[in-house]
Parts: structure tokens; sequence; C-alpha cells
């Protein structure tokens, strides 16, 4: 069976950072936080074949720890308590992603590649990826009939409902249930467009 990769990040935060570009003063790099991914039969369905999850110890260049903001907290769910008894280093997170991912490509909603970079340049960390690795998923669904108006303005969190999917437990801005709303909009337009699952088969 055909298999894909879809992933979702989450990284550091404040209030403001984005549209400053995390450019102020007070604001550290947007260095990785969490890293969700389902791996997905290309196929009728869209099957799950494998969930991973991960929460990463935020770190800056000198290795220093850097505090969430309450801002971050209230935004993804991360607390200090949950890195404290399941955060895993930057390292051990690529390497357990790589093994997860095996030959799939990693298609997340948008660019979530370029947080990687970020966060193992400023950790001096080898990149074990290319962005032949990573491919923007945004494309399929404008292809399977979502305006690109919409795709621009929505975010992975709420592709589903606005889809009309429901999903049960949902938060937006957890790497896994954004990876789990993306799956369940790709099942949806599936209804409509058959064959759906052919966009992500390798001819390799």
């Amino acid at each position: 069976m055909h298999t894909f990769t879809i992933l979702d990040a989450e990284w550091w935060t404040d209030e403001g950072a984005f549209e400053r570009h995390w450019n102020s003063l007070a604001d550290q790099e947007p260095v990785l936080t969490q890293i969700g991914a389902i791996k997905v039969g290309a196929e009728k369905g869209f099957p799950i074949v494998a969930e991973f999850n991960v929460y990463i110890i935020p770190r800056d260049e000198t290795g220093k720890r850097l505090p969430l903001t309450p801002y971050a907290r209230d935004l993804t769910g991360i607390t200090e308590e949950l890195l404290n008894e399941q955060g895993i280093e930057t390292a051990q997170a690529m390497q357990e992603l790589q093994a997860f991912k095996g030959t799939d490509t990693l298609y997340s909603w948008g660019h979530d590649y370029r947080t990687f970079l970020i966060t193992l340049f400023v950790q001096g960390l080898t990149n074990p990826f290319t962005k032949k690795d990573f491919c923007d998923i945004r494309p399929i669904f404008e292809a399977a009939g979502v305006e690109a108006a919409d795709l621009e303005r929505l975010n992975s969190g709420k592709i589903a409902e606005f889809l009309g999917a429901r999903l049960k437990g949902h938060r937006e801005h957890d790497g896994l249930h954004d990876c789990r709303s993306i799956l369940a909009g790709l099942r949806v337009l599936e209804a409509h467009r058959r064959e759906l699952y052919r966009h992500f088969v390798k001819t390799r």
C-alpha cells in the first residue's frame, strides 16, 4: 500500500509574534514545541496506518530552555508540566519522525518545514530532511474544488469544520488534532471527487 504522512507542528510564540515576524526585543525564535503526524494509506477512504506525536523542549542557541508564554500555553495546550513529563530534545524528535515517515512525503498545511530549518539552525543540529521530503497540501484541496481565498485564510485546525466535518474533542493548534482535521477534510472532499487519493500515490 502506498502511504503518505500528514504533519503539523507547533512552536514557541507569543501574542503578536506572528505579525511581528518574531522580531521584537522580547521575542524568541519560533523553535519547535510539538510535532504531530499521521501516516495515511493512499487509497479509498484514506485509512489511518499510524499516528505520531512528540512534545519538544524549546531551547535557544546556548541550550537554555525557553519558558512558554501564557499566550502559547492557552493557544496550544502545551504546558511546562507537560514538557517536564513528556518533552524530548529536538535531535531525538527528528530521529523519531524520520523513522516514522520512512519514505513518505510529509504533507503540511503550508510550509511547516521552515520552522524545522529555524529550530535546527538555532540549536546547531544537522538537518536530516531535504525540501523534497515536504509538500504543501493546500494545492490538493484547491484541485478538489476549495477556493484559494478560503485556503489562504483557513488553518489546518479549521479546514475540517469549514468542509462540514465534525471532530469530537478537537483542539485547534494541537499538532496531532490539526493533522486529524486535515485528514477529515480530505475524506469530505473524496466523497465529492472520486480517487482523490491518487494525488498521493508515488510514481517513482
